[in-house]
């Protein structure tokens, strides 16, 4: 969408699969789409259900479309969350489980996991959505866009709780929309501790200090913690934020540890190895090309 014609075939194809007004997504907006049944929204204090929905309902059409191109069983049982720490991180790329890790364990195991962040102006975008198509099988949407491996990795392991836990209903979906702030739902605790069990081994690390600290302090600090307790240095960062809400200095030294590492690059290539493009449509391979920046193999 960085030309004109690239924003009027996005529209286009919106339009089609989603069945938003066509006049409004030409204007660079939409429309607030229609309530759906079992779809839970979870969203920040102050943010209207009406902001996050068109978001749900573009999104949730590109999950049901790759949903339906996968050919391994719907998963119905799902290890706990420990037994999965161990088990990822003992056959990982790195001491500890990584993106990489849980985006082949979620394919592996019938989970289609895609990006979109292609929506309308205007739209809020959560961070996160658990699609169940009506056939139960579970998709994993991240919409966050950041680059950083360590919050897409927590967003990722949330969704898949509020999956493995049994939050979402057949046709259902449960969208989250920031991470970053606490929540006192039950349900939303229930996916925090299960994401951070997963990553780290513990429903909480517990990581804070008494005086204010700085990205590259931390960064360290983070440094010295994966290698004595095998967690992810970035991780171990989000959780001394999370528990001082000293967002930006964790967010820095999560900048620090992971340089260059791309996030979304890492998603839209396991996208790519995942879907079996040679059963889709022409159509329908480019809807999810464009919406997912995944490429059709050549």
């Amino acid at each position: 969408m960085k030309t004109r014609n690239g924003f009027l075939e996005t529209a286009m194809l919106i339009h089609r699969r989603s069945g938003l007004p066509l006049e409004p997504l030409f204007s660079g907006r939409a429309e607030a789409a229609a309530v759906q049944p079992g779809v839970r929204f979870k969203k920040s204090k102050g943010v209207s259900e009406d902001t996050v929905r068109t978001a749900h309902v573009i999104a949730k059409q590109v999950a049901m479309a790759v949903a339906a191109n996968m050919q391994l069983p719907i998963p119905s049982d799902f290890p706990s969350a420990a037994d999965l720490h161990i088990q990822l991180k003992n056959r990982g790329h790195q001491p500890w489980v990584t993106l990489e890790d849980l985006l082949e364990y979620c394919w592996g195991l019938g989970i289609p996991v895609i990006h979109t962040s292609r929506f309308p102006t205007g739209t809020r975008k959560p961070d996160g959505m658990a699609v169940r198509s009506q056939d139960g099988r579970p998709v994993i949407v991240l919409c966050k866009e950041s680059q950083r491996p360590a919050w897409m990795v927590f967003i990722l392991a949330h969704e898949l709780g509020h999956i493995a836990l049994g939050h979402v209903p057949k046709g259902g979906a449960v969208v989250d929309g920031n991470l970053e702030a606490t929540s006192g739902e039950e349900e939303e605790r229930q996916a925090n501790d299960f994401a951070s069990v997963l990553l780290t081994g513990k429903p909480d690390l517990g990581l804070s200090s008494h005086s204010p600290m700085q990205a590259g302090i931390l960064a360290t600090a983070a440094q010295q913690f994966a290698r004595r307790y095998r967690v992810s240095p970035g991780v171990a960062a989000l959780n001394w934020g999370f528990n001082t809400g000293h967002w930006p200095v964790a967010n820095g030294a999560v900048k620090i540890l992971e340089g260059k590492q791309d996030a979304l690059e890492i998603i839209q290539c396991s996208t790519t190895r995942g879907i079996d493009w040679a059963s889709l449509s022409e159509d329908t391979a480019e809807w999810l090309q464009c919406m997912t920046g995944a490429r059709k193999a050549q």
